[in-house]
This record gives structure tokens, sequence and C-alpha cells, in this order.
């Protein structure tokens, strides 16, 4: 496979900012634009230098060499540790590129990761779930994934089915055999904790998307009753129109927030009612299909009024 480069740090302003290269040539193309101590002789230090295109100087860097395979992608890699900030990085990058290097695609270090044996699949998900983090809470989950957790729950399942098979293979086979006889019972038993240890696996499976996308909440109820006004409390700023005129709020209206680690999305919704008002009847639509497509409904409602059919019935 060719060598890949890429920037692996934000482009925003910050002290320092990364280009990784991976693939076979990545100690010779580093080496063509670095000017310090040599790569190949120092592997895994941080050595001092500049990097040069031809006589131009492009930045004072840091550079390291990782021989294969203990590396990310199990390839022979190097980065680059420039000044932050993007000037800097897309300079070295370009020189890597006219070296002979190729742009990266989106997540494909990665990819070669998976493709040489470093990670599996539900490590490669567990990365790019790290990445878009929102909360301290799925961060961990990420993490725990990363380690291998649903890999070894899914190998331990796989080994255990196996023993089924087999033990089902011998006694269809070799019948004669002194190993004890499997009945229909212990068959039953061992494929019932089989799917209780799968059904554990979806259920953690939903609980890590709702920490990935966060849990969907629709504050439903009549107009002017305090829907609004509860979307800004919890938001803590004054995120939705509040007034005493009802209908105020003829759209739906979102807010991101975090409560005890959870990313939840507020949805606030137009007050549900008879109407003539075209606009105002689409945006009652809007709530009823924001009601449907929530994981919680927060129904709001007065307390001195008695509960419509409409409001039972979204």
């Amino acid at each position: 496979m060719q060598t890949i480069c890429a920037i692996a740090t934000s482009l925003q302003e910050a002290a320092i900012g990364i280009v990784r290269l991976s693939g076979d040539k990545s100690l010779e193309i580093a080496s063509a634009i670095f000017k310090g101590k040599e790569l190949n002789k120092n592997p895994r230090k941080l050595l001092y230098g500049h990097a040069y295109d031809e006589e131009k100087l492009l930045d004072e860097v840091m550079c390291v060499y990782f021989p294969a395979p203990h590396t990310y992608t199990r390839e022979p890699m190097v980065e680059f540790h420039t000044h932050g900030g993007s000037q800097a990085l897309t300079r070295v990058l370009e020189a890597l590129l006219k070296k002979g290097a190729i742009l990266a695609r989106p997540g494909e270090f990665t990819e070669r990761a998976f493709l040489n044996g470093r990670i599996d699949l539900t490590q490669a998900e567990a990365i790019m779930d790290m990445i878009g983090s929102k909360s301290e809470r799925a961060f961990s989950v990420s993490l725990s994934h990363l380690q291998g957790d649903t890999r070894e729950s899914i190998l331990r399942m796989r080994e255990k089915l196996l023993e089924v098979l087999a033990r089902i293979a011998l006694a269809i086979d070799y019948p004669e055999e002194d190993e004890e006889d499997i009945s229909y019972g212990a068959i039953d038993e061992a494929i019932e904790l089989l799917l209780k240890e799968h059904e554990k696996l979806l259920r953690n499976s939903k609980q890590g998307k709702l920490l990935e996308d966060g849990l969907k909440v629709a504050i439903f109820g009549k107009p002017n009753v305090g829907k609004s006004s509860l979307l800004n409390k919890l938001a803590r700023r004054n995120r939705a129109i509040v007034t005493d005129i009802p209908g105020t709020t003829r759209d739906t209206i979102e807010e991101k927030v975090l409560i005890k680690g959870l990313p939840v999305i507020l949805i606030d919704t137009a007050g549900v009612r008879e109407t003539d008002d075209v606009v105002e009847l689409l945006g009652v639509e809007r709530s009823r299909q924001a009601v449907l497509d929530a994981d919680v409904i927060l129904f709001v409602f007065d307390s001195q009024d008695e509960l419509t059919q409409e409001e039972l019935e979204p």
C-alpha cells in the first residue's frame, strides 16, 4: 500500500500540531524533508530539527520514527511535531506530498490498523465513538470497548456455542464413545444462556447509542402551560421566546444539555390545540411528530385544568 500522510491535530491555533505518516516509505519520505539527527538510527526518540522543502525552511520541528510492527497501523510511521496553527502544518504536509506520500482518506489510519490486525471492528468503532464523545460517561464506555470488552463477550459466546456443537457432533458420529450423552435439556439450557448473553449485548448497544446520540426528550402540552419556560430553565439560558400569548412557539426548538453525564436533546414543541391558523397547524403537526420520534415525553399541563383527549392521544 502507498504511504499516506495527514494532519492529525486541529488546524486551530495551538502550541503544537502533528503531521503523521504511515507506510513502507514513511522513513524515506520523512528523511527527505527533515534536517537533524538520522531518524533510522534513533527510533522512537523525539528528535529536534527543521523541516525543509528543498532549500526553503518550513518550520522548526520535532520528529519521531516508529518502526513496524509496533505502531498504530503496524506499518512504519513517522510523526512531525510542528508549531500549531494551519500554516506550519499545511507547509509540512505539502512537502511530504511532494516527496511521494498521498493524502490519507478520513479514518484511513484506523482502517489500516484494522486491515493489519492491530484492532478489530468493535475497537475501530470505539475509536470513532471516543473522538465524538460528548460526555464523560460516553467516553468511558467507548474506552472500555477499545480495551476489548465487546470482543471478549462475543468470543465467549462463540466458544460456548462451539462447545455445544462439538458435543452434539460427538454424540451423533461416535455414539460408542464413553462421553456422557448430551440431552435435549442440556442443549436448551446452553442455548438459553447464550440468548441471555446476546440480549445483554444488545441492551448495552442501545445504551451506548443513547450516550452517543443523546436522549431525545419532547416537551409536550397545550399552549401556555410553561413548556418554553421549562426548556429555558433546563438549558439555563433564554433559548425560547416566552410570552403570555398562546401559540408563541410555532416550530420545534432543540437544545442539547448534559444531565448527570448523559447528553439530552430537549425539544420544545408548539402547543397542541384546535386552530384555523395554517402556520400554527403546521407547528402542531411537527409537535406530534417530535413526540413520536422522542425517547421520552415530558408532558406539561396546568394542574387546574382537566386533561383533554388531544393531550392524551398526541
